[in-house]
């Protein structure tokens, strides 16, 4: 077996740029979000520099799958088309850790078209959780979360593909 994986430290991953497909930094990665229970990534909290689409204060949730690690540069390279982060779900920095994280994260994941992948994240949480952890921490279904749309209004997630707003 042929295992060979490379870490990142998250206190390192703080700061780091955020290039495109073209090289052209975009902005930084502001913090990591990861699941109570197992540890998964469940996003990095991204801060676009203000030439690129980015107002002051606000922060947006993108997959870790929408990123590669650059070889090159000490950066992440988002692997999409910019318009697609610049019309992502996005919050304001006093409200991401307020934020209904469950809807929240199913705006985000459903915006980048990653549904199957958040259904296998889901799973693994909801088995950790079933570890002895109890149920408390069990986020419910997918398809029940991103229909309920007044949850994702309350919440202070502006989703601008679906004009949720707060």
């Amino acid at each position: 077996m042929n295992f060979e994986p490379k870490l990142i430290q998250i206190n390192k991953t703080i700061g780091t740029p955020v290039i495109n497909l073209n090289g052209d930094k975009i902005g930084q990665i502001n913090d990591v979000a990861l699941y109570d229970r197992n540890g998964v990534v469940a996003y990095l909290v991204v801060e676009l520099f203000d030439n690129n689409g980015g107002r002051k204060d606000e922060l947006f949730a993108v997959p870790w799958d929408v990123f590669s690690v650059s070889e090159v540069k000490d950066a992440v390279i988002f692997t999409i088309d910019d318009k697609m982060l610049m019309n992502a779900p996005s919050f304001m920095k006093e409200d991401w850790v307020n934020a209904d994280q469950a809807n929240l994260i199913v705006a985000v994941y459903e915006h980048y078209e990653l549904k199957n992948r958040l259904n296998t994240q889901v799973e693994e949480y909801n088995a950790a959780a079933s570890r002895g952890l109890g149920e408390s921490g069990k986020i419910s279904s997918i398809e029940e979360k991103s229909k309920d749309k007044t949850t994702i209004e309350r919440a202070g997630i502006r989703d601008k593909k679906k004009s949720y707003m707060y």
